[in-house]
């Protein structure tokens, strides 16, 4: 029952209380009511704190921007904010904003956020996304301020890279360069398989720092995996002249990658483009690439890995080639003047891939990339190195096994000779005697890889690319070529001691006929097709990849007329979380659709989609024969209304018909618990394409679909969290606006005064939804109205509660909307109800005591409270308060007799009205007090006592 409220305590027999004998009553019955009440004091209410690492496998849970920003102030992934200013430590405002990502979180006491924070203890080792985030915050397709981490345009500043780049980097896990490498991310990012859309990086830099890499992580000495970034933009301008090499790494996970356990695998790239601009000057070295921009490390650091993974984005550099003096051309050069420039030192060089640009003592496995890649060399500048290839640059010391690329490559740039004799003919580009290089530029064009060295290998691999390349230059007399080394390749070229072994190109798709050396072998693409298994040509393809002794049987052959593709890609295998492995045997291959008219026919990476109600997933698409004539246009019909599918057509073309196409597959929530299943037909003109079977589990009964507005919230559910909760956002809603919803907290009271809130757990729809970032306008929130909760209520209209502060406060405006109670504006959060409204429950009145009819009795009678449906009494002696106390159940509405006192003694009693059972009761204020004597037991009559009789006389 209810506090026993002091101002009405007053014993109406003594007309007064003493205020020791009141405080002791109602100690006494406060006590009494708690234990039966069941209802806690507020020294057991224990403090709640959010685990962090939720799953308990050692990876931080990251569901919002916010909180993926704030990993760059715990680059060790341990969970442990250090405030210092030493290595691995940050500034207070720093710590500050971290702990304001992960709300709840204990910043002195790791351990109970899930992490124990200690560096031999055992601490969390990294992140994970438990969701899809995207920048992209209007979901109008563009990136502006209104979009999240817009920064003045210059968009998000990557995970792992100093802030405003005002620390010169060194490659991570290098060292002893005497140069900074404490801002490399060194911990684990486990993906999921969940992506991050449209990341926006678009930054001019001219600052002189030598080592600057940049995309969502800058520096990378730890593990990506199985994460997806989907549409990415990044432009990077640099400019400026230094006296030493300048590295600028771009990629789009990363930018730089190094160490020996630092690795990318199952991770990949859709869509977007990757650009690096050198506005002038020169000793600029740039390692662009989609997926990555450089690996490195030096000899006895170890390998890193880049393994089951690929890009589609497409890459852009443009880079002038020339060197920091003017030289006049025209006459032989000076010693000073040869020796800037020669050896390249005075010139810029230029790394681009289609999946990486530059890799040095790293491995690539099961790779590949299908996105074009175009380099310029921006004017006639003397020298530079400009090597542009589908899927590496560059690549040195290790391994490429298993991949391919299919992207087109251009490659264009201008060079003038390095020392000359003579002069150039008036009005023309020749000299009039002969003309020597001093530095041999190096200007490699090729479908997979610009150039292969340093006893490297690629083995198993192939390109369809067209390749096109344009060096141009001043000539000398006789037609002599231009200074430099030009070559182009369908497939790629090797220099000291690299090797390119069961590698091919497409000798017709990639313009290119022939090849020099050792690298590849031209064929046409009748050749490349036609064997559908590990003979002939693929005679050695297949190979063990992943250490154990047993051949992986990586690739996927298709029929006669496709290209042979990967079976470990981003959807057919995920690389598993501690071994690196592939997965068991169970999971599904490629489902090909059967064969349509001119074969025609689609390839899904799935048979078919199993989702929880309300989820969304994706599958993709591609086709397995060039269309002839025209596009192929693609339309996608779901025979659900309730399952979705975005985009709804798909075009493929000569150029993109081998590229996979992703679809969005998105289940609405609806008012029932029925599963259900949707058919997503793809057809065109007078043709079907073949379908995916989706199945939906329902598992949100009476849920409704979360809005927000336009606007890009973050709504996180608990495990424990009831079903269709609804949360609208106004459109002045904070980007960075965090609202958990979640059951309501152990201890939080069901019941509310004049209010009922049901019987069933099926009535009782409460939900505990915080906000951080309170916006100024408030949300509109709506909870589900049960139908048991209908046909409790009855006529009785429906409300919103909010209970806070001990008590429940009835929510202005709110107002039944169809299957849901809502109210708008809200500002004040904590935990909601919907109820309907009870007649208000009356109080107790005319409360007398009188003495019984049998000894040890009290009767006491009372007036009933409105509306009540039960009454209780308690009551106390009144000489000696611990001695005895009475809590009991009234007999009927109005009376009730209390038998068993001490007879002769006087007690104070005092009656409150109830209506509700358990957590749900309702109680009354107590009646003013009523005292009476309980009847002593009449006493039993004295016997008399009679004298003898007389003696007989003798």
């Amino acid at each position: 029952p209810p506090r026993l409220w002091g101002g009405k305590m007053t014993p109406r027999a003594a007309g007064r209380a003493a205020p020791a004998i009141k405080l002791a009553i109602l100690a006494l019955l406060l006590a009494l009511a708690a234990g039966l009440a069941g209802i806690p004091t507020t020294g057991e209410v224990a403090a709640q704190t959010t685990d962090y690492d939720r799953d308990g496998d050692g990876l931080i849970e990251i569901r919002t921007l916010a909180q993926l920003n704030a990993i760059r102030w715990d680059l060790n992934g341990d969970g442990a904010v250090i405030v210092g200013n030493g290595p691995g430590q940050v500034s207070a405002d720093d710590a500050a904003a971290y702990n304001r990502a992960f709300p709840g979180r204990n910043p002195t006491a790791p351990s109970i956020n899930g992490c124990n924070g200690g560096p031999n203890e055992n601490a969390c080792t990294g992140y994970e996304l438990a969701r899809n985030l995207n920048f992209d915050r209007n979901g109008d397709d563009e990136i502006t301020e209104r979009d999240h981490y817009w920064n003045e345009g210059a968009g998000w500043l990557p995970i792992g890279t100093p802030p405003d780049f005002n620390v010169n980097m060194a490659f991570c896990g290098s060292g002893g360069l005497g140069v900074s490498n404490d801002y490399c991310y060194t911990a684990i990012f486990e993906g999921n398989g969940n992506t991050i859309s449209n990341l926006y990086i678009n930054r001019t830099i001219n600052n002189d720092l030598a080592y600057l890499s940049l995309g969502l992580f800058g520096g990378l000495h730890g593990a990506l995996r199985n994460v997806g970034l989907v549409n990415p933009q990044i432009s990077i301008t640099r400019s400026g002249t230094m006296t030493a090499t300048r590295y600028t790494n771009v990629g789009g996970l990363a930018g730089f990658m190094g160490g020996r356990a630092a690795a990318i695998a199952g991770s990949w790239v859709d869509g977007g483009s990757i650009a690096f601009i050198q506005d002038g000057g020169s000793r600029s070295a740039a390692s662009v690439g989609c997926l990555l921009g450089r690996s490195f490390n030096w000899v006895g650091q170890g390998i890193s890995a880049i393994t089951a993974s690929d890009a589609t984005c497409a890459v852009h550099v443009t880079s002038p080639l020339n060197h920091t003096g003017a030289v006049d051309y025209s006459r032989r050069l000076t010693s000073e003047e040869r020796d800037g420039v020669t050896g390249g030192i005075d010139t810029n060089r230029v790394y681009a891939g289609g999946l990486v640009g530059y890799v040095s003592s790293a491995s690539i496995t099961a790779s590949y990339a299908t996105g074009d890649v175009a380099c310029r060399s921006g004017n006639d500048g003397p020298g530079g190195d400009m090597r542009c290839a589908g899927l590496v640059a560059a690549h040195a010391v290790t391994n490429i096994d298993s991949s391919y690329a299919t992207g087109n490559v251009s490659n264009e740039g201008y060079f003038r000779p390095m020392r000359v004799q003579g002069n150039v003919i008036p009005g023309t580009n020749q000299w009039t005697t002969n003309c020597e290089p001093i530095y041999d530029d190096a200007f490699h064009t090729a479908g997979l890889v610009g150039v292969i060295t340093d006893n490297g290998t690629a083995i198993g691999t192939y390109s369809t690319g067209r390749v096109d390349s344009a060096m141009d230059g001043v000539r000398c007399t006789g037609g002599e070529t231009p200074s430099g080394t030009e070559t182009v390749n369908g497939l790629g070229v090797t220099d000291t001691g690299g090797r390119i072994t069961s590698s091919y190109w497409d000798r017709q798709t990639s313009g290119i006929t022939r090849g020099a050396g050792n690298t590849g072998a031209p064929l046409t693409t009748a050749r490349l097709q036609t064997p559908t298994d590990y003979t002939d040509i693929y005679a050695n393809w297949n190979r063990d990849l992943d250490g154990d002794g047993e051949l992986d049987d990586p690739w996927d052959f298709g029929n006669a007329r496709e290209y042979p593709i990967l079976k470990y890609g981003r959807d057919e295998l995920r690389i598993a979380r501690q071994t690196g492995k592939a997965p068991a045997p169970e999971e599904p291959e490629e489902y090909v659709a059967p064969p349509i008219v001119y074969n025609l026919n689609i390839r899904f990476n799935v048979k078919g989609l199993t989702l929880d109600e309300g989820e969304s997933a994706s599958y993709r698409v591609r086709m397995s024969q060039s269309p002839v004539g025209h596009p192929a246009r693609v339309a996608i019909t779901s025979n659900n209304p309730d399952v979705v599918v975005s985009p709804t057509e798909l075009t493929f073309s000569s150029a993109n018909f081998r590229q996979w196409q992703t679809v969005k597959v998105s289940t609405l929530r609806d008012p029932n618990d029925t599963d259900e299943s949707a058919t997503l037909a793809h057809r065109g003109p007078n043709l079907s394409y073949g379908s995916i079977l989706v199945s939906v589990n329902d598992t949100w009964p009476g849920a409704a679909v979360e809005t927000v507005n336009g606007n890009t919230i973050t709504v996180r559910h608990t495990l424990n969290a009831p079903y269709g909760v609804t949360v609208t956002a106004p459109d002045t809603l904070d980007a960075n606006t965090d609202i958990t919803i979640a059951g309501a907290p152990v201890g939080t009271p069901q019941g509310a005064p004049g209010y009922g809130l049901g019987e069933s757990a099926e009535a009782r729809m409460l939900a505990d939804i915080r906000v951080s970032g309170t916006p100024a306008d408030g949300l509109t929130i709506c909870l589900p109205v049960p139908e048991a909760l209908v046909t409790e209520a009855g006529e009785r209209p429906l409300t919103l509660l909010r209970y806070a502060n001990g008590v429940w406060v009835p929510v202005a405006g709110a107002e039944r909307r169809a299957a849901m109670v809502c109210a708008d504006g809200i500002t004040e959060y904590g935990v909601f109800a919907v109820a309907y409204t009870l007649p208000a429950l009356g109080a107790v009145s005319d409360l007398a005591a009188t003495a019984g009819d049998a000894p040890g009795t009290i009767t006491l009678t009372w007036t009933p409270g409105a509306n009540a449906e039960r009454h209780w009494l308690a009551g106390v002696k009144q000489s000696d308060l611990s001695d005895f106390a009475v809590w009991a159940a009234a007999d009927d509405m109005g009376s009730h007799t209390v038998s068993g006192l001490e007879g002769g003694a006087t007690y104070i009693f005092t009656v409150t009205a109830g209506r509700g059972e358990g957590d749900a009761r309702q109680w009354s204020a107590w009646a003013p007090w009523a005292t009476a004597t309980a009847p002593a037991p009449t006493p039993s009559p004295t016997p008399s006592i009679n004298a003898p009789p007389s003696p007989l006389p003798q």
